[in-house]
This record gives structure tokens, sequence and C-alpha cells, in this order.
């Protein structure tokens, strides 16, 4: 549910409100892409560490070991 909701907020939020009203150039644009990838990658990312870390977590002792 994290997941989605950091998704969301990076991608509708940040991206279309805050962007849309600026008047930039396109080297402007790439810069504003550049800085805006870091809050639109957060969501997946943070979902590969949750499930790695469950996996982690509830694999049998056995396999620990070997």
């Amino acid at each position: 549910m994290g997941v989605l909701a950091c998704t969301v907020y990076g991608v509708l939020f940040v991206w279309t409100t805050l962007h849309a009203d600026m008047a930039i150039t396109r080297w402007g644009e790439w810069v504003m892409t550049f800085c805006y990838v870091p809050i639109v990658v957060w969501g997946p990312l943070l979902a590969v560490v949750t499930v790695h870390n469950y996996r982690r977590r509830t694999r049998p002792v056995s396999e620990t070991i070997a």
C-alpha cells in the first residue's frame, strides 16, 4: 500500500501538478526530469526492498546455515 502511495504521489501529484505551470526551456525540462526521477522510482524500489526483506526473514533456518 505504501509503495502505491509513493508512486502515485511522485507521478500524479508532484510531476503533473507542480511541473504543469512552469514555462521552461528544453534543458530546464531535462533538469526537472532528472530531479524528479528519485521521487518517481522511490515506490518501486521500496517494493523490491520490502519483498527481499520478507523473503530473508521468513526462510527456514536450515537455508541460512548452508
